[in-house]
């Protein structure tokens, strides 16, 4: 487990692996919360090229869940993305051309070569896609469904990257600083087992 810590949230988490992981710092960065700065993803892929894009990470709250997208900038062969999320994540950005933790999977899908498909689970029924967006590579598994449907993700034969933001949990089982989903922790666990059985996994982050 790597802990990539801008805000000390890892120390709020009651998971020991999470508490014993092994940290790379980036608490002295600054425009690096909920936007990054081109200056502030500058530093942050120099601190990580050398180390391996495989493993579990978590990745502080859900403000730099955009560090997945660093992250998948090191990947190598062709792959898909799973991201658990109680929002799309496919906004343009608000304010600034930046890279953000709204944007992130907008601007994996226009930049990352290798990225093939994407898999949206736990947003909410009836959330649209933006129209900007290539929406024949995105799928999305709805709150409701991803609570109690079956746990299936078609298998394009390609590596798959997992991303996972806690707010798709409920708020009896974790608390965001966002808006949050209804899914249970246990919930969460099939659904990365049920992958971990039918991909082969490239990495796991976690934020929140």
């Amino acid at each position: 487990m790597i802990i990539c810590n801008f805000t000390d949230s890892y120390k709020k988490i009651d998971d020991q692996k999470i508490r014993e992981g092994r940290i790379l710092d980036f608490s002295d960065l600054a425009e690096c919360c909920g936007y990054c700065s081109d200056a502030a993803a500058g530093v942050i892929r120099e601190r990580i090229k050398k180390e391996d894009v495989h493993g579990v990470r978590y990745i502080d709250d859900g403000n730099h869940h955009y560090l997945s997208k660093i992250w998948m900038e090191k990947i190598d062969e062709p792959f898909d993305l799973c991201v658990f999320d109680h929002h799309t994540d496919l906004q343009a950005p608000g304010l600034l051309p930046y890279l953000s933790c709204g944007s992130w999977i907008r601007d994996s899908l226009e930049e990352l070569q290798l990225l093939e498909e994407v898999y949206l689970i736990g947003i909410p029924s009836g959330e649209t896609i933006p129209d900007d967006v290539p929406a024949e590579r995105i799928h999305v598994i709805p709150e409701e469904e991803a609570n109690t449907g079956s746990l299936t993700v078609p298998d394009s034969g390609r590596p798959i990257y997992i991303s996972v933001d806690l707010d798709v949990l409920s708020e009896d089982e974790f608390t965001s600083i966002w808006d949050q989903g209804s899914m249970k922790k246990e919930r969460l666990r099939e659904w990365i087992r049920s992958l971990e059985n039918c991909r082969r996994i490239l990495a796991e982050d976690y934020c929140g």
